[in-house]
C-alpha cells in the first residue's frame, strides 16, 4: 500500500514538473519573446507554437528544462510569474528525482534483506 501511494505522489511531482514547464515556454513565448527565439525556439510538453521547429524544438525544450533547473536566465528574474513558476519546477523537479533514487535504493537494499 505504501509503496503504491509513494509511486502516486513521485509521479504526481513528475507531472507537476512537466506542466509547469510548459507554462513557463508559453510565457516565455507570449512576454519574452526574444529570449524564446535564442533560447532556440522550444515547445512546450503540450504547447506548440507555430514558429517551432519540429525537432530542434524539442531539443530546445530538453535544454531549457535542464539550464532552468540550476540557474535563473535574466528573462526570468525580470518576471514575477516566472520566477514562481522556475520556483516551482524546480521543487517538483526535487521531489521527482529525489523520490525516484529513494525508490531506487529501497527496492535494491530491501531486496537484500528479505
Amino acid at each position: 500500500m505504501f509503496e503504491n501511494l509513494y509511486s502516486v505522489g513521485v509521479l504526481l511531482a513528475g507531472f507537476v514538473a512537466l506542466f509547469t514547464v510548459d507554462r513557463l515556454v508559453r510565457l516565455q513565448y507570449a512576454s519574452h519573446r526574444q529570449a524564446w527565439e535564442a533560447d532556440g525556439k522550444p515547445n512546450g510538453m503540450l504547447f506548440r507554437p507555430p514558429e517551432s521547429e519540429g525537432m530542434r524544438s524539442s531539443w530546445a525544450l530538453q535544454r531549457c528544462m535542464f539550464v532552468w533547473s540550476f540557474k535563473t536566465p535574466e528573462w526570468i528574474r525580470q518576471d514575477r510569474r516566472a520566477l514562481r513558476l522556475v520556483f516551482l519546477m524546480r521543487v517538483s523537479l526535487l521531489i521527482f528525482d529525489g523520490g525516484v533514487v529513494a525508490y531506487l535504493l529501497y527496492m535494491t537494499f530491501a531486496s537484500h534483506v528479505a
